[in-house]
């Protein structure tokens, strides 16, 4: 809603849409990547913190193959939703901030590693190495979306953080 508001109200004013819409729509993609994350998935039912799994393919990626034997399993649904909330925020942010794919990159790895640190220390979850790749693996998805989103407007130096003063879409 609040995307949509400021929308129109650049659109009417004869300014640019993209930039400031894709800033909203990216923190409210954060904003969803946070509270999916927040939710448990029942009762917490003891104090301290959660398991930390540091252990490349011990979580997450040890059970990928679930996606193709039993794509419709609450495992396999986790495993797509880890994917699947990042890849919005990696475009938006991309195309939301003229800074770059690094910039982009980095807000996605870093909400990561926030989520799993929030998830290990608050909700007594488990907090993984292997979700944060595959959550980052989204995120680079919406990176290359938003970089051939950027193309098909013909943005050149969008990518590189470098601005582009002839970019006027309203």
């Amino acid at each position: 809603m609040a995307a949509a508001v400021v929308a129109l109200r650049r659109h009417t004013s004869g300014r640019p849409i993209l930039e400031p819409t894709a800033q909203v729509l990216a923190i409210g993609s954060a904003l969803v990547i946070l509270a999916a994350t927040a939710l448990p998935p029942g009762p917490v039912r003891r104090y301290g913190f959660g398991d930390l799994v540091l252990h490349l393919g011990a979580a997450g990626l040890s059970n990928w193959q679930i996606l193709l034997d039993d794509p419709f399993s609450w495992e396999a649904l986790l495993i797509s939703l880890n994917v699947v909330l990042y890849v919005p925020l990696g475009l938006l942010v991309l195309v939301g901030w003229r800074s770059g794919l690094k910039v982009a990159f980095g807000v996605c790895l870093g909400l990561s590693v926030a989520v799993e640190t929030v998830q290990w220390a608050a909700f007594q979850r488990v907090a993984a190495l292997d979700d944060v790749l595959i959550n980052v693996a989204g995120g680079v998805i919406g990176i290359i979306l938003g970089t051939l989103f950027l193309r098909v407007l013909g943005v050149r130096g969008w990518v590189r953080g470098e601005p582009d003063p002839k970019l006027e879409v309203s």
